[in-house]
């Protein structure tokens, strides 16, 4: 299933894919390895869709927090349960 994420990740363009891409990161979040890709890549994208326009002030409000949410359970599993988390 972490393969298909991933390649996922690098093909979706749109907001309501990324939506969808969030909930299954948010899913298998406590799979995911610090020192793999899949955490860069999917903060990657959503970097790219904020700096492309795609994630702006029309974005709503569900999508908005779905990414959030996202970016939080990536906090929450990969670095406050490891000591090495530097703010």
């Amino acid at each position: 299933a972490l393969p298909a994420l991933e390649k996922y990740i690098s093909q979706c363009g749109t907001v309501q894919e990324s939506r969808i891409i969030s909930t299954c990161f948010i899913t298998v979040a406590h799979l995911i390895n610090k020192n793999g890709e899949m955490a860069t890549n999917y903060v990657r994208h959503l970097s790219h869709l904020l700096d492309s326009g795609v994630i702006n002030r029309d974005t709503p409000l569900r999508d908005l927090v779905k990414f959030l949410k996202a970016l939080y359970f990536l906090v929450i599993c990969l670095y406050l349960v490891k000591p090495t988390f530097i703010m």
